[in-house]
């Protein structure tokens, strides 16, 4: 068996280290907690579809900056705003990046410290029509770990008999005279959240918007909702701890992937070296092996282990034959 040669054990060694250093990277990105999470469904708000407003608080990383990555239904294909909530309270337009990934269209964009964020889309899937009957669906998984997350639904001020299952931990009246049902959840960590079916019955299609003016959010601790231009701001800038992190990982995926390969060819190339067959050895006598013809000069004589003398050709050093007239070899005559 062959021992590893240094120069693989020294690749193998550093790409340990580059696993592990990537490994961690990916860690610390994805170890984030958002204190406070709140999702708003507004169904027939200023558009048939239902509207979904989500505000977080961000007030703690393990590094900034950090960019945040949210999976939303694949079909959204456009945000209606991204936004954070800037020193003077006032909602500025966020770069970001929304993409197709693994069935999902993910939402990103970078915050350079503790601050709150706001995001907003609609969803045409989450409540259905059926003449006067309204169905609503909806599931939200989380993505990190949230101290404390609330869905609030709000219920249009013309619909009627609004049944929601489960049933909501709270249903208030804000100031607006609009009822809002609420889910609250704490220590939410990723792949938990909240999901809920329900309906209700509305005449008409007018929308909530052309009735109730000014319509601020149920929670007095709540920001007011981020109004902002529709249009998508720039991509994000890349978070480089991030990508650095993803690339360690491809960078050790491909080497492993390298390594693999050449272990096997190497492997191969062994077993064929150890399987092509050595030329054999004619069996050899017990004894010493015999020493090589070497002619004689002329004149010259050996004697055998019975003492008798065997004459040899003077012409070509062979021995003679016994009772021979001419060496069978040259054919000269025997002398």
């Amino acid at each position: 068996m062959k021992k590893t040669p240094f120069k693989q054990t020294l690749f193998l060694i550093v790409l340990g280290v580059l696993l592990v250093f990537s490994a961690v990277i990916v860690y610390a990105q994805s170890d984030i907690k958002i204190e406070r999470f709140t999702i708003q469904l507004w169904p027939e708000f200023d558009k048939p579809e239902t509207l979904i407003i989500a505000h977080g608080n961000l007030s703690d990383a393990p590094s900034f900056p950090v960019t945040l990555t949210f999976n939303l239904p694949p079909e959204i294909t456009e945000m209606n705003a991204v936004a954070i909530l800037s020193e003077d309270d006032s909602l500025l337009n966020h770069p970001y990046e929304l993409v197709q990934r693994d069935g999902a269209a993910q939402l990103s964009f970078a915050l350079g410290g503790p601050m709150d964020f706001y995001y907003e889309y609609y969803d045409p899937n989450i409540m259905t029509k059926n003449g006067d009957d309204r169905i609503l669906s909806y599931e939200f998984l989380s993505d990190y770990d949230v101290q404390d997350l609330s869905v609030e639904v709000q219920q249009p001020p013309e619909a009627q008999e609004m049944k929601l299952s489960p049933a909501p931990d709270d249903i208030i009246v804000g100031d607006n005279r609009l009822t809002y049902h609420i889910y609250r959840k704490s220590h939410v960590v990723p792949g938990e959240g909240v999901s809920f079916s329900g309906s209700y019955q509305k005449q008409g299609d007018t929308l909530t918007n052309d009735l109730v003016v000014n319509i601020p959010e149920p929670s007095e601790a709540e920001a007011p909702k981020p109004s902002l231009p529709s249009t998508p701001a720039p991509a994000a800038e890349t978070d480089w701890k991030l990508w650095l992190g993803y690339g360690l990982v491809g960078f050790g995926a491909a080497a492993l992937v390298f390594a693999g390969v050449m272990w096997y060819l190497n492997r191969n190339n062994e077993e064929e070296e150890e399987e092509t067959p050595t030329p054999r050895r004619a069996p050899r006598r017990k004894g010493k092996a015999p020493a090589a013809r070497v002619p004689r000069p002329k004149g010259t004589q050996k004697s055998s282990s019975s003492g008798s003398d065997i004459r040899f050709c003077p012409y070509c050093g062979t021995a003679y034959k016994q009772d021979s007239l001419f060496c069978h070899k040259c054919g000269k005559a025997r002398k």
